[in-house]
């Protein structure tokens, strides 16, 4: 289960959007400049970072613009009120295709992991992977990568989700 912050519980808010046909350039300047610094100045905001439309599988999507913005606190529909009350305090602008525009909250509820590489030293990695500095004896007598009892890398069955 992951650990609650000091500040509640961790959420993501995701908001999908295009900009005005024609006002990319502005789009761009208004969001980097403006948007996404005033955002995470609201109560229960702790990060946010935009992203663009790289790669697709499933269809193409309707959107083109990601800003994922990190969030604190119990009630995620409180912040996203206090969001939307302080709208006119923040900078306007006319080049977001509000049509375009879909949001959601999603809750923290399991533990983040990371893969090979990440840089991180949480100590939350998928099992049976290789981690610098992690090699352990397993109980079969060998060096398992995990250090956990049990198959090391490449010695799992082959399974098909349920």
């Amino acid at each position: 289960m992951p650990k609650e912050s000091r500040k509640g519980k961790r959420h993501v808010f995701l908001a999908l959007s295009n900009p005005v046909k024609g006002r990319e350039d502005a789009f761009e300047e208004w969001y980097e400049k403006y948007h996404v610094p005033e955002c995470v100045q609201v109560p229960g905001f702790v990060s946010g970072q935009r992203f663009a439309l790289s790669a697709s599988q499933g269809g193409e999507p309707s959107q083109c613009h990601l800003a994922l913005y990190e969030l604190e606190g119990d009630d995620p529909q409180t912040i996203l009120d206090k969001l939307m009350a302080t709208r006119e305090q923040r900078t306007q602008g006319e080049v977001l295709d509000r049509s375009s525009l879909a949001m959601w909250v999603f809750t923290e509820v399991g533990e983040k992991f990371h893969g090979n590489g990440s840089g991180d030293s949480s100590g939350h990695h998928m099992p049976g992977h290789h981690m610098p500095g992690h090699h352990m004896q397993g109980s079969r007598g060998d060096s398992s990568p995990s250090g956990l009892p049990g198959p090391v890398r490449g010695e799992y069955p082959s399974r098909k989700a349920p």
